[in-house]
């Protein structure tokens, strides 16, 4: 719980530099008719951003969040007193391979999570992965390369990101930053002026 309370404080700080786009709408859509997400993509796409959003949309309407940091345990460790959740599992499969994550039948355990939640009315379940460490995981483990690790995927890739939306990520960046303004300024009257010459 306390894991949980620091990571709630981290999204509240990424949610001021947030800019919605298509990845959010998607994923939605999907904890919507399957109640669990699997986010996936590069390194540094924005993965562990959409997620924290995903968190913030369902606290307005009164679920509890639950991080769970360490293995999918953590999540059967909490009490079930009927209330909605949230549960955010972030780099579920590791960050650099599966060897680093998965525990001994994490595998068959994190399957049967999921298979709870897809049957619950008031919870739901966000996962994130890199998207080779997914493929990686789904020829490992045979488990992990059905169907329920096939049609709840958002993946999300820099064709989301239009220039406007890469204009105001840049800008929230930028207003929120610790940066003094002549070096804001300065970083405008070189962008303007790379604009110019193309």
């Amino acid at each position: 719980m306390n894991q949980t309370r620091i990571t709630l404080h981290e999204i509240r700080d990424k949610a001021r530099v947030y800019v919605a786009n298509q990845s959010f709408k998607e994923a939605l859509n999907i904890l919507e008719n399957y109640n669990y997400v699997i986010i996936a993509g590069i390194p540094g796409i924005g993965k562990t951003t959409l997620d924290s959003m995903l968190v913030l949309h369902f606290l307005k309407s009164d679920y509890n969040f639950i991080d769970v940091s360490y293995d999918i345990n953590e999540a059967y460790s909490i009490p079930d007193n009927n209330s909605p959740k949230i549960y955010m599992y972030d780099d579920f499969l590791g960050r650099t391979s599966i060897d680093e994550k998965l525990q001994k039948n994490e595998d068959h355990r994190l399957l049967s999570f999921i298979s709870s939640i897809r049957k619950t009315k008031s919870s739901k379940l966000i996962l994130t992965t890199r998207e080779y460490i997914l493929h990686q995981a789904q020829t490992t483990y045979e488990i992990l390369n059905g169907p329920i690790f096939e049609k709840p995927q958002c993946i999300v890739d820099l064709s989301q990101y239009t220039r406007p939306i890469k204009a105001q990520i840049l800008y929230n960046h930028l207003y929120f930053s610790q940066l003094p303004k002549e070096h804001i300024n300065e970083l405008i009257q070189q962008t303007i002026g790379i604009a110019t010459q193309n």
